[in-house]
């Protein structure tokens, strides 16, 4: 790997949506919601001011001299959704449904093990919060239904990103059915 090679799948996770029903499941529409406010809670620490994180409105802001970041999100912009006309069942077409995780939760997720890496004390019982993924589709008996998932982010390891490396990370995601 060159110094100049950009680095692959930076901000680029993706997962699949399948339907594991019977008939196929119409009108389906999906749409992210990235607790910002939950974020900023575990970002930000008062004995160590690493991090600073303002949120008003639509607009969040993070800075971070130490680690030279200065990031804004258009709240709007993060928590997008798309729609699909149609999904098979998975035991008719296994076709993937692909859907991009808004880029800002893995950004302020790396940020977050960044700050746990950098802070001694930073081991807390505060979890990065989850990114819920809300599906609205409608059932071969024309009843719509409306699912709401939790995507929980773990790690295997982290590089350092200024390391020539194939891989910056690995991740797993631990996805469950909200009540």
């Amino acid at each position: 790997m060159l110094e100049t090679d950009p680095k692959q799948g930076y901000n680029e996770l993706t997962i699949d949506i399948s339907n594991i029903g019977l008939a196929a499941a119409k009108q389906v529409s999906w749409s992210w919601f990235v607790n910002f406010n939950g974020i900023k809670s575990v970002l930000e620490s008062k004995k160590n001011p690493l991090i600073d994180c303002v949120l008003h409105e639509n607009e969040v802001s993070i800075s971070s001299k130490k680690l030279n970041i200065d990031w804004f999100y258009l709240v709007d912009d993060e928590n997008f959704g798309n729609y699909f006309n149609f999904i098979l069942p998975y035991s008719i077409e296994n076709r993937k449904n692909t859907i991009r995780i808004p880029p800002s939760y893995l950004d302020l997720y790396w940020l977050y093990k960044a700050k746990e890496i950098l802070e001694d004390d930073h081991f807390s019982d505060m979890e990065y919060p989850p990114l819920e993924l809300h599906i609205k589709y409608t059932n071969m008996h024309g009843k719509e239904i409306e699912k709401t998932f939790l995507l929980y982010m773990t790690w295997s390891f982290m590089s350092n990103p200024l390391n020539q490396q194939t891989e910056l990370a690995k991740f797993r995601i631990e996805i469950a059915e909200s009540n």
